[in-house]
């Protein structure tokens, strides 16, 4: 980089040519040359950018600019960031990369950390400051699972300015996650057989019963029974294609549809002989009103049944029933509780549910294998 000064020719095609007087006073002010600096840098992410600086009308002065320059540069090469900046960077390139309902949740949870120790300068957080600022999440109502999700977001944050920057911290893993030895941790409850047979007596509106079986002996998560279209079921073949999600935690958007999260979560779907009347029936019914196609969703019509009302029906349901009330993500707990009581294989329910592999099926539902345990033990007992 290197001081200018404004010249009266430019040039063409390797030809000095002198500049008209119009082009000159343009550069110029009055009779002063006119000063000023220009090169290339490099930014902290790595790119080259060209820069040019305002004019000066003598060369001290545009020289004693370009040294503060300089030096403003080395400073902000070696700078350490605060967590906000940092955040707000991260968050920035996470768009491109994830789902806008992965954004939402992100700044929810930095929600907790931004007025707390969004301003510390991450290489110069001290122990004691993020003891202080897990003392405060702990006198919060926060289950000891979800403040560790706001740890780990802290600590990705870390990762993230020592990947781009090389400013770190330890502090977050030394302090290490939350624990809490007296909390119970949350029963995974579920229907079984009988129970949810008495559950569907009591309804009497066939949408409901299906919507419901469908949750039942299908497994399916709730995005993926909203986002349900007719196109996706083929009556020929007895089959459901699970191939889409919805979700309606994107601020200012009613629903939106993606594609499953894993590749695991794609999967078709055999639809039980007793199952195959009821979605039949609907279909006869939704076949017969005017601009019916195959895109209307399966529960809903023209847009998909709100969770609101999948939850307001089956909690009147459970209560009319006299039976136990579960989430709707129950429903699938109890496909998986069906399949485990009938010693289904596990590499086959974590396929049905659509798990990323059988370890997930196992770890989630390590309680309900226990159970054969005793099985097994008869089955040695016998060889003994």
């Amino acid at each position: 980089m290197s001081v200018n000064k404004i010249k009266d020719y430019k040039i063409i095609n390797g030809e000095k040519i002198k500049k008209t007087k119009e082009e000159f006073n343009r550069e110029t002010c009055g009779d002063k040359k006119i000063w000023y600096y220009q090169g290339y840098y490099t930014t902290l992410l790595g790119e080259r950018k060209k820069y040019k600086s305002k004019k000066f009308t003598t060369k001290d002065e545009a020289t004693k600019e370009e040294a503060k320059f300089l030096l403003k540069m080395g400073e902000q090469t070696a700078k350490s960031y605060t967590f906000n900046e940092i955040f707000d960077e991260y968050i920035e390139k996470k768009k491109a990369l994830v789902r806008p309902q992965t954004i939402t949740r992100n700044n929810y949870l930095y929600s907790h950390i931004r007025n707390r120790i969004g301003h510390i300068k991450i290489d110069k957080l001290t122990l004691s400051q993020y003891e202080q600022f897990k003392n405060k999440l702990n006198k919060t109502n926060f289950s000891t699972d979800y403040k560790n999700r706001i740890h780990k977001l802290v600590i990705s944050l870390i990762d993230y300015s020592y990947t781009y920057y090389d400013v770190t911290s330890k502090v977050p893993k030394i302090a290490g996650e939350f624990k809490n030895p007296l909390e119970m941790k949350k029963e995974m409850n579920f229907f079984t057989i009988d129970e949810f047979n008495q559950f569907l007596s009591v309804i009497k509106d066939e949408f409901w019963k299906t919507l419901f079986e469908t949750l039942f002996y299908c497994g399916l998560r709730q995005g993926e029974l909203q986002a349900l279209k007719w196109k996706d079921i083929d009556f020929t073949k007895k089959t459901i294609n699970i191939n889409k999600t919805l979700t309606t935690k994107i601020k200012g958007e009613k629903y939106s549809i993606f594609p499953p999260k894993t590749k695991s979560s794609y999967r078709i779907l055999p639809i039980t002989d007793f199952l195959y009347n009821d979605p039949k029936n609907i279909y006869n019914l939704y076949n017969k009103l005017p601009g019916f196609n195959e895109d209307w969703f399966v529960f809903g019509g023209i847009r998909p049944t709100p969770e609101t009302t999948i939850q307001v029906h089956k909690n009147n349901y459970c209560k009319m029933a006299n039976v136990q009330q579960i989430r709707i993500h129950d429903f699938r707990h109890s496909t998986a509780s069906l399949l485990i009581s009938k010693n289904a294989d596990p590499s086959l329910v974590a396929k049905y549910l659509g798990h990323s592999n059988v370890s997930m099926t196992l770890n989630t539902y390590s309680h309900m294998y226990k159970s054969k345990l005793n099985s097994i033990i008869e089955i040695i007992n016998t060889q003994i």
